[in-house]
């Protein structure tokens, strides 16, 4: 195998996937290239590699959060005060009332390993590590990838290479910046 071209991952376990992964992807494209394969066989070629690459961008911040923060950040960060228990003294209105009770504190049961890639987006961009700019492009990217639920769509989305082209790109992007962070 040639030089990764991800080895400012340092956990050799994840990025080991990342490139078996990313070589996936590139004989995926292969197939999309192809002239021989009908269209409809490229779109689902296509949804394939957006998936795939959403799950490398995913790998890619797990690692930066992972560099730069502990499980128990995490978990403060998602847990909450909680009204417990609620005692109504008074309704207002269906959407207004007047309540007694004690706060309680809700630790979070999500650790580094539950985050998702909207929840990684989220807490990077809260936490100030990633651009309005970037966690916009890491939305598109969620985006495509989640519009493999079925149940959700009222017609089936054709993917192209073009479609392809705009995640690598963000992709690409992701790589570098968490590259960059890293070194």
């Amino acid at each position: 195998m040639s030089k990764s071209q991800f080895n400012f991952v340092s956990d050799t376990t994840l990025r080991s996937n990342i490139e078996q992964v990313f070589e996936h992807i590139a004989r995926l494209l292969e197939i999309v290239k192809d002239p021989a394969y009908p269209i409809e066989a490229k779109s689902v070629f296509c949804k394939t590699i957006i998936i795939h690459t959403g799950s490398v961008v995913e790998a890619l911040l797990y690692t930066l959060i992972e560099s730069k923060y502990s499980d128990d950040n995490i978990k403060n960060y998602y847990s909450s005060w909680q009204l417990h228990p609620v005692t109504e003294f008074h309704s207002i209105s269906p959407t207004h009332k007047v309540v007694a009770g004690h706060y309680k504190y809700i630790a979070s049961k999500l650790g580094i390993q539950k985050l998702n890639l909207g929840q990684m987006c989220d807490f990077l961009k809260a936490k100030g590590d990633i651009t309005p700019e970037i966690h916009k492009k890491l939305t598109k990217v969620r985006n495509l990838r989640n519009e493999q639920h079925l149940a959700t769509q009222k017609k089936l989305k054709k993917y192209t290479i073009k479609d392809v082209n705009e995640v690598f790109k963000i992709a690409r992007e992701v790589k570098e910046f968490v590259a960059s962070k890293l070194h």
